[in-house]
């Protein structure tokens, strides 16, 4: 064991502990310069501005958010059902990486992610009445100058979006495939009581030798407001402290009742459908992988709807012509039954979330 060098006092903080002192080595200020060191308890800060900040500087507070989320704004490629589907919390942009290609997070999604949630509380809930489309099949025969003008007319003459006479008949065309002979049509027909906005009819013609021909329309049959109760499951809080005797609505984060039953959607009762974490357990929030169940857990689905639609427009029900005009825009999801977006099949949930967030304390009356 080597001896230790007895260096002597510090050059600078050598005095502190006998004499409260602090002497420099190279002079600071003066040619002999002495500073007092004053311990922290004794440390007076200066005045402030405004005097209304307490000795407790920083202090922990509840901020309260609310979230809207509507399935008419998911990317339905990606979530078909509008019952359910995966809300991203700071979704990811489309980038390149090393040559590749990553496309962009579908939505829904919600700009920014939340830490150390407190609660979590369903405020509001609207589901759609009926969920399913009857489709009915069409005899040829009967609509045949109806559909030998489809197979006939001009491409020019077959336009989108705009009343048209086709085989005597009112028309409008949500949209069209045509290749060669080959044509597909989407539409919606007057059979003599004006439009019904509530059925579209299509047709597919095959060089030829086959047709296609059917009719969508609500299934009023499908009502969800004869069912008991509803489910609202949550895959990232599944665990509600609620106690059942079904094991599907224990695990739902939240069991909805009827509050009001309207002509395309149910308004449903959200009391006690929320959760508090522990103090010692916040979450945090990235995403919400949402789905509706009736009473025996089965999620809901709607049926019939067309996926291969190139509508983009969900939101433009009207538009205007060049001298200011409005005009209706059939061609979108407010008007095509089968459109994944249209309005009758959409969910609506509003939920208010409490975040644990620090912040400088401040004396309201200084």
């Amino acid at each position: 064991m080597y001896p230790v060098p007895n260096r002597g006092p510090h050059p600078y903080y050598g005095n502190v502990v006998n004499s409260n002192q602090i002497n420099y080595q190279v002079p600071h200020n003066s040619s002999n310069a002495t500073h007092n060191y004053i311990p922290h308890n004794q440390f007076q800060a200066p005045q402030l501005l405004h005097n209304n900040v307490p000795g407790n500087v920083m202090n922990d507070s509840l901020t309260e958010y609310t979230l809207h989320i509507n399935s008419a704004d998911r990317d339905f490629s990606t979530y078909q059902n509008p019952f359910s589907f995966k809300v991203t919390f700071a979704p990811g942009n489309a980038r390149t990486i090393g040559g590749s290609q990553f496309p962009s997070t579908p939505g829904p999604s919600i700009l920014r992610t939340f830490k150390n949630m407190r609660s979590l509380k369903l405020d509001y809930a609207n589901i759609p009445r009926y969920n399913s489309l009857l489709k009915e099949i069409l005899d040829p025969d009967d609509y045949s100058l109806l559909l030998s003008d489809f197979e006939t007319m001009s491409e020019s003459s077959l336009v989108t979006d705009q009343e048209i006479t086709v085989g005597g008949s009112t028309v409008i065309i949500i949209y069209k495939v045509i290749d060669g002979t080959d044509r597909k049509f989407e539409f919606l027909l007057d059979t003599g009581s004006g439009i019904d906005y509530n059925e579209s009819y299509s047709l597919h013609l095959i060089a030829d030798e086959s047709q296609y021909f059917n009719r969508y329309y609500i299934d009023t049959s499908s009502d969800l407001s004869t069912d008991r109760y509803y489910l609202l499951n949550i895959n990232e809080f599944f665990n509600n402290n609620d106690l059942a005797t079904s094991n599907e609505t224990q695990q739902a984060f939240a069991v909805m009742f009827q509050d009001e039953v309207k002509t395309t959607h149910i308004k449903l009762d959200t009391e006690y459908c929320d959760k508090t974490f522990k103090i010692s357990e916040l979450e945090n929030l990235t995403r919400l992988t949402l789905s509706i169940a009736n009473d025996l857990g089965e999620v809901y689905d709607v049926q019939n709807m067309d996926y291969n639609v190139p509508i983009t427009n969900k939101q433009n029900v009207y538009t205007t012509d060049g001298n200011g005009n409005r005009i209706v825009k059939y061609a979108s999801a407010s008007r095509y039954i089968r459109h994944p977006l249209h309005t009758r099949h959409q969910v609506q949930l509003i939920f208010q979330i409490e975040v644990l967030e620090p912040e400088i304390d401040k004396i309201v009356f200084a």
